[in-house]
């Protein structure tokens, strides 16, 4: 009798716990402490939190995610204590701001088969903060990636977030090659993780060598870092659209081109997901998934070619381990961070030729996955490999 009422007293207590951890708090309202430049209204309205209602501790996490999610903020944690009404809570948001001169260097080498590339982006940019929600950010980039080659230019962005008293934004930009290269980006909020996502752009050396791009996407997002996340999913679904013309050597999809002149105009959908499973404190284990089916129209020379229909499906599984670099002992989160990962897994690429017998061209194999980031105060450091041997 005494072990059952031992045990009963043990199931009542776990219980009480799991109950307690999974209670609603009740806002009662919502502090933000951000330093001199990030303004308030941003942190609240990416937090996507209204005082009055309930959330619970999971919700607030995510809030949080979605703060540290964004690309000047380098860290971001919160704080509940009592409020002044009964069974209410006051959430205080500490956030940590990237500095005002920043950087964005990625490289990737990138390899399929006998073909090879090398794709980098970088840029050095100055940003300050406008009204009470907007963000304006001047830079230099240049560029060796996408289908259009090597670029270099000036780019002008404005941010704007908490349109409509929602968690809304919008990204525009325009940047100088031989010409402007506008793009803009929307995003509408469903709920506190999900987001309807649209994009334009359109990138122009002249009138024979430009890319455009269109895009619309739902996008779950539970990550916890914007580049360095150990935990959450992020999953992406939506339909696109590009169109190429350019007199020189560009890839597409996974193929390279060598020609004269040739335009090709692509449509079709895209699916990705990109779950994060802590192992420790530091480290995750993640995977990629993403399928693609295009089809695609070319004109080779004023001549047009047989419609190709594209399939892509990729998987990749590895493991990722962030280190803490420089600590400052009055301030916790002025640090660097670095990251090692390394995956492998398995690529197939599917392409079937109409009005030539729908000829097929089938690739697969194994496809390998290892990189290097540094996240400072100032920005990110990217090196990576992706290489498929098929």
């Amino acid at each position: 009798m005494s072990r059952l009422r031992s045990l009963l007293i043990v199931v009542i207590v776990l219980s009480a716990v799991a109950v307690t951890a999974q209670t609603p708090v009740v806002l009662e309202r919502i502090e933000v402490n951000t330093g001199a430049r990030i303004r308030p209204a941003i942190v609240r309205a990416e937090a996507r939190l209204k005082p009055g209602r309930s959330y619970t501790k999971a919700q607030l996490d995510q809030a949080v995610y979605r703060i540290r999610r964004l690309p000047f903020v380098v860290e971001a944690h919160y704080a509940l204590t009592s409020g002044n009404a009964p069974s209410t809570s006051v959430m205080t948001i500490t956030v940590m701001d990237q500095e005002r001169l920043n950087h964005d260097v990625s490289a990737d080498i990138v390899g399929i088969h006998s073909h090879g590339g090398f794709n980098s982006v970088n840029s050095l940019g100055y940003n300050f903060f406008t009204g009470s929600a907007g963000l304006l950010d001047a830079g230099v980039g240049a560029s060796t990636a996408g289908p259009s080659g090597s670029f270099s230019g000036l780019t002008l962005r404005y941010s704007a977030y908490g349109l409509f008293g929602t968690g809304a934004y919008a990204i525009g930009s325009i940047g100088s090659r031989a010409g402007l290269s506008p793009s803009i980006l929307v995003g509408v909020p469903v709920g506190l993780t999900q987001t309807l996502q649209g994009t334009y752009q359109r990138n122009a050396k002249d009138s024979t060598d430009y890319s455009t791009s269109a895009s619309a996407k739902w996008i779950s997002d539970r990550t916890d870092d914007l580049y360095l996340p150990l935990r959450g999913v992020i999953v992406s679904v939506g339909p696109e659209w590009s169109k190429y013309r350019n007199v020189s050597e560009f890839n597409v999809g996974t193929r390279f081109f060598f020609r004269d002149d040739v335009t090709i105009e692509r449509t079709g959908v895209v699916l990705a997901a990109s779950p994060y499973r802590p192992v420790g404190d530091h480290s995750a284990l993640w995977s990629r998934a993403t399928f693609s089916r295009f089809n695609e129209s070319e004109l080779l020379n004023g001549k047009e070619t047989p419609k190709v229909q594209e399939t892509n499906a990729a998987i990749v599984i590895g493991l990722v381990h962030n280190f803490d670099g420089m600590m400052q002992e009055d301030n916790p989160y002025d640090y660097m961070r670095f990251r090692l990962e390394g995956g492998i897994g398995y690529r197939i690429a599917n392409r079937i030729h109409s009005g030539v017998g729908n000829q097929r061209e089938k690739d697969h194999g194994v496809t390998y996955d290892v990189g290097f980031s540094m996240r400072t105060r100032w920005g990110i450091i990217h090196f990576g490999v992706d290489y498929t041997p098929y």
